[in-house]
C-alpha cells in the first residue's frame, strides 16, 4: 500500500469519526432540557418572581390599571389562539358546568308542596330567560380568561331578575379619584378594608354594591393578594333596590 492510499484511508476514517461525534453531540443536545427555560421569556429575559421585592414592597407594587389591561389582553390573546389555553378552559367548563346544573325547590313538609311548585316554576323561568346554562359556562370562561367576572342584576317590576355581564375594562377609577386608594381600580371599598366593597365605577358612573350578594374575603381590590372564591346564590331572593335608587346591584362572581 503506497503512501497516497494510506493517507486516503486515514482521511475517510477521520471523516467517519467526525460524523459520528457530531451525531452524538446533536442527539444529546436535543434531549437536553434547560431547567431555567421555564422561567424565561423570549423577549424580556427572566420572569419577575412573585416574591421579588426589588423596587417596592412586593411584586404588585407597580401594578396599576394599565398593567391590568396589558395582562388581560395577553390572557385573552392566549385564550383565543393558543391550543393549550383553549383546551384547558374548555375542559374546566365541561368539568364545572357541563351542559348545565339542575336546581330543585324541595318542600320542608307536605304543606309546602304547592309553594315549592310555584318556586320551581319561577326558578325555571329565571333559568330560561337568562339562558343560565350558557351564562354559567361563560362565567367560568371569563373567570379563567380575565381573572375576574362582574355580573349585574336588574330586578324587574314582576320580581324577575335579569343578569348581564359588565366588561372588566368598564370598571375603572375616575381621574378625579386617582389619588384616593379606596377607589383604586374602580372598586370603592372602606378606606382601610379592601374586602368591604361599597360600590363600583362603571363607565365613569358610580354603582352601589349589594351588601347581600358577596361572601367572605372575595370582595377585594383587584391588586389584593387574596384569592378566595366568591359565590352567588340564585336560590335566595335578590333584594330590590330602595325607592329612588336607579343603580341595580353589582357584584363580582366566580364559579
Amino acid at each position: 500500500m503506497n503512501t497516497s492510499d494510506w493517507n486516503q484511508r486515514l482521511l475517510e476514517k477521520a471523516a467517519r469519526l467526525e460524523q459520528s461525534l457530531a451525531e452524538s453531540f446533536f442527539d444529546g443536545n436535543d434531549r437536553f432540557v434547560d431547567p431555567w427555560e421555564a422561567y424565561t421569556d423570549s423577549l424580556d429575559g427572566f420572569w419577575r418572581p412573585i416574591h421579588d421585592t426589588s423596587g417596592g414592597g412586593h411584586s404588585t407594587a407597580d401594578f396599576d390599571e394599565a398593567a391590568l389591561t396589558a395582562i388581560r389582553n395577553q390572557s385573552r390573546n392566549l385564550a383565543a389562539t393558543n391550543e393549550f389555553a383553549i383546551n384547558a378552559i374548555e375542559n374546566r367548563i365541561n368539568y364545572i358546568v357541563g351542559s348545565g346544573h339542575k336546581y330543585h325547590a324541595v318542600p320542608v313538609d307536605e304543606c309546602d308542596l304547592e309553594i315549592s311548585g310555584l318556586v320551581q316554576g319561577f326558578l325555571a323561568r329565571f333559568l330560561d330567560e337568562n339562558q343560565w346554562a350558557r351564562r354559567h359556562q361563560e362565567i367560568v370562561r371569563r373567570r379563567d380568561r380575565d381573572g375576574e367576572v362582574f355580573v349585574r342584576f336588574f330586578v324587574q317590576s314582576d320580581g324577575m331578575t335579569q343578569i348581564r355581564f359588565v366588561e372588566p375594562a368598564q370598571v375603572t377609577c375616575p381621574q378625579n379619584y386617582k389619588d384616593r386608594p379606596e377607589h383604586a381600580f374602580g372598586i370603592h371599598t372602606q378606606p382601610l378594608d379592601a374586602e368591604s366593597v361599597l360600590g363600583y365605577w362603571i363607565d365613569g358612573k358610580y354603582t352601589m354594591a349589594s351588601s347581600k350578594r358577596c361572601y367572605g374575603g372575595s370582595r377585594t381590590k383587584r391588586s389584593s393578594r387574596k384569592f378566595s372564591r366568591s359565590e352567588a346564590s340564585i336560590s335566595s331572593p335578590i333584594p330590590r333596590p330602595p325607592p329612588g335608587c336607579l343603580n341595580p346591584s353589582t357584584i363580582p362572581v366566580t364559579p
